[in-house]
């Protein structure tokens, strides 16, 4: 049987009541439990989001992305680790490809945006125009981008972060690399686009692509490829009929391509025989943080576990101590007629209230936890987490039960092994504790003792790991280096503009007192990733590699305080 609700509202009160009295106590186990319980939590919001969380679309299941078996020769230029296709590959798919309910595609660079807070560089997608609506995404407020070139989407963060969610934003006007855009409409909260890790702030037309980027005139250039595009599968359609007929629209893609006047290679055209075009799922989208987060998360969990065991350790003991204390006001429950049952749910609820008030402070440490190590990683915070929070908050408010309970059994099963017969009497009341109680004593103390030493070490070998990974030599002399970064596209430069720019630029700098030496790169002193091609013409196709490059000028070498092996600087 149950107790009443009086009763339990009763005995909550009381407790709540020896709580206050006691405030030490109280204070010390619930910044315990907090710090175990928010550790866990932030460790299982990580990993769900990495490993299970699907995008905040309609049936993310049936949302697929491609793949190709070869690495093609050319100029190709993304974003994301995922297979990027030219514009006019992606149209003929698009228009071609009918098994699928729709092909949509998007790329993303960072931009000039004039915002309420001034100008600010941040990250804009370009999408196709049937792209919300083959996600099935609806927008919070105004509509969603279509075939208007100069009509833009705010997504829902930076609309609050930077507009004070003010609905009057619709049909103003944000300009973007000094071209205005019409705002018209607000994406729904938590859509963080279709790259984890990479929140957009702003949606704009593939179309508005080349007003954004003055001097870029390859949109309809077959072999430069830099569109991710993606699929939805309807629900009557096989992937393996979806994919057999992409295969047939695929080769007519590339037979148009070789038709468009483009010189193929050799190589090239050997490539082509070999490729087989893939769907991949994407239900999480593109996330090139699974494979290298889910080994170190998987580590961190069994850590968090052992620091929320350590600290629940810690809190029962407490616990204990302080209910062979009160053992005359046990003895006293059991002499008015109280229960055995009653006694123990006094010490389950007692220390529910505590798990529960460390599980609300725990929120906190979950919170700046979860923070702290996405900034590690270098990714967008907003754009990590796709905020599918249901099941991360029920995980956390059951480790925060399941603690309770936990911490809770322990004294109360001490509280039920207690003398009644002569329990009353002087000198039981004044006499040392028992040998079981002892035992019970010393085998939380060993336990704490071992599990602390374990953590110590564990502890000690990653702070070790950490100050190697630290002290890796970059390859470069980083001291008294500054780097900045300037993009000349944004006011209006072409390709003998930017040179000049920067030409002009380092001539200025150098002729500043105190600078030795001035350089630039496009990638300064880390290099962006490329493919590139195996020179030896007798390679076979699956022989491109992935490597890096850096465009760079004059003394770039010696002002990054490189060596030489051999040779000249470039001039």
């Amino acid at each position: 049987m149950f107790p009443k609700a009086d009763v339990v509202t009763h005995e909550v009160a009381i407790i709540l009541r020896t709580l206050h009295r006691e405030r030490a106590f109280s204070l010390l186990s619930v910044v315990l439990l907090a710090l175990g319980i928010g550790l866990v939590s932030a460790v299982f919001t990580l990993i769900w989001q990495v490993i299970y969380a699907q995008l905040p679309v309609a049936q993310p299941s049936q949302i697929y992305t491609f793949a190709s078996n070869v690495t093609h020769a050319g100029r190709e230029d993304s974003d994301a680790n995922a297979q990027t296709f030219s514009l006019p590959t992606y149209r003929y798919l698009a228009a071609h490809f009918t098994a699928a309910a729709g092909v949509i595609a998007r790329a993303g660079e960072l931009a000039n945006l004039d915002t309420p807070d001034g100008p600010r560089h941040l990250k804009v997608d370009f999408v196709s125009a049937n792209f919300f609506p083959v996600l099935g995404i609806k927008p919070a407020i105004g509509t969603v981008l279509t075939h208007d070139r100069l009509a833009g989407m705010l997504s829902y963060e930076f609309w609050q972060e930077s507009f004070g969610a003010q609905p009057n934003v619709w049909n103003s006007t944000i300009h973007v690399n000094g071209v205005p855009f019409r705002i018209i409409g607000v994406t729904p909260p938590g859509f963080g686009g279709l790259i984890a890790g990479q929140v957009p702030k702003l949606y704009l037309p593939i179309a508005a692509y080349a007003d954004v980027n003055p001097g870029w005139y390859e949109a309809n250039n077959w072999s430069v490829r830099w569109l991710n595009a993606f699929v939805r599968l309807p629900g009557i359609i096989s992937r393996q009929r979806a994919q057999a007929q992409l295969q047939s629209v695929y080769r007519a893609a590339v037979r148009q391509e070789l038709a468009s006047g483009g010189a193929a290679s050799p190589a090239y055209l050997r490539e082509l025989s070999h490729e087989f075009l893939s769907l991949v799922p994407a239900s999480q989208g593109v996330h090139s943080n699974v494979e290298s987060w889910t080994a170190p998360l998987k580590m961190l969990q069994w850590m968090t576990l052992a620091i929320l065991f350590l600290a629940s350790l810690n809190v029962a003991g407490l616990a204990v101590v302080r209910a062979l204390k009160q053992k005359s006001e046990i003895l006293i429950r059991y002499a008015v007629g109280a229960s055995r049952p009653a006694v123990m749910r006094l010490h389950f609820l007692q220390t529910i209230i505590l798990s529960f008030a460390g599980g609300l402070l725990g929120l906190l440490v979950a919170h700046w936890t979860v923070r702290l190590l996405v900034h590690l990683a270098h990714l967008d915070y907003n754009g990590f987490l796709y905020r599918s929070s249901g099941w991360t908050i029920a995980g956390h408010w059951t480790v925060v039960l399941v603690t309770g309970l936990l911490v809770g059994l322990l004294p109360a099963w001490q509280a039920t092994r207690v003398d009644l017969a002569g329990g009353l009497n002087e000198g039981a009341l004044t006499h040392s504790a028992t040998r079981s109680q002892v035992l019970t004593r010393r085998s939380l103390a060993g336990a704490q003792i071992a599990l602390s030493l374990v953590l110590s070490i564990a502890a000690a070998l990653f702070a070790k790991s950490l100050y190697r990974t630290l002290s890796v030599p970059v390859g470069f002399n980083s001291t008294h280096l500054n780097v900045f970064a300037i993009d000349p596209k944004i006011s209006g430069n072409t390709l003998p503009g930017a040179k000049l720019l920067f030409t002009n630029l380092a001539d200025r700098l150098q002729t500043t007192p105190e600078v030795t030496s001035v350089t630039y790169g496009s990638g300064g002193p880390f290099p962006q990733e490329m493919d590139v091609a195996l020179i030896d013409s007798t390679a076979a196709f699956s022989q491109h590699q992935s490597a890096t490059r850096n465009s760079i000028g004059p003394r770039y070498f010696s002002t990054l305080g490189i060596p030489l092996r051999a040779g000249r600087e470039f001039d």
